[in-house]
């Protein structure tokens, strides 16, 4: 993650870009249980659910056991979102686990979240960001912030996020509700806002000083 500071006037702000490298595995045979109920199941794709469209930047080599997949806009599935697509070939008969990877660039203002869907999930996070704030349901088992920057850890598992929970009876929950692998990109207090504390603390140191004046005129 790379974190620039950007001025509009006389405020500042910063943006972070994610060079993401993501890697996951699926095994076939937990599907082998669900054709034998009354699912029917569609063509399988690869989703990849974003909070903000405008923020998805060049999508790099995705492929499942090597063979390359096509990337299309949206969730191309039903309910609100935003995000991409990826159609994938039909599942072959040996049940080989479904290796895939690709690499995602995605830029952002503020938190940076992500949610563990898989049974077993990790995040490796590295920034030059020396002020982040580690929020979300897990915090990172391993963490080091220096000034030059922090790199953070995550690891969660099924049994810990519960995720099944979230989809039963058909119940739409909205991404900010899930469990989620967060990192902030906090600010330092400048200048207006400690003039503005200041300010505030005088008024305050002022107007108690006129009540116990007024008090003690009244007492006595």
């Amino acid at each position: 993650q790379t974190v620039e500071s950007r001025r509009v006037g006389i405020y500042s702000g910063q943006v972070w870009h994610n060079a993401l490298q993501i890697k996951a595995s699926f095994d076939p045979l937990r599907l082998a249980a669900l054709r034998k109920t009354n699912i029917v199941l569609g063509p399988p794709r690869l989703v990849v659910s974003v909070g903000d469209a405008r923020g998805i930047g060049a999508i790099h080599a995705p492929e499942v056991n090597g063979n390359v997949l096509s990337v299309e806009p949206g969730l191309g599935i039903s309910g609100d979102g935003a995000g991409i697509h990826m159609p994938m070939p039909a599942l072959a008969e040996d049940n080989k686990p479904l290796e895939i990877a690709f690499s995602l660039d995605l830029n952002g203002t503020g938190e940076f979240s992500l949610v563990p869907i898989g049974r077993n999930s990790e995040l490796q996070l590295t920034s030059n960001w020396p002020h982040p704030g580690f929020l979300g349901s897990f915090l990172p088992t391993q963490r080091e912030v220096s000034a030059a920057g922090y790199r953070a850890h995550w690891q969660s598992s099924w049994f810990a996020n519960d995720m099944g929970s979230y989809f039963k009876d058909d119940m739409e929950i909205p991404w900010s509700r899930l469990p989620a692998f967060s990192a902030d990109v906090m600010s330092l207090a400048d200048q207006y806002q400690l003039t503005d504390r200041a300010t505030k603390y005088a008024i305050l140191l002022i107007g108690l000083t006129f009540m116990a004046f007024f008090v003690f005129e009244s007492l006595t």
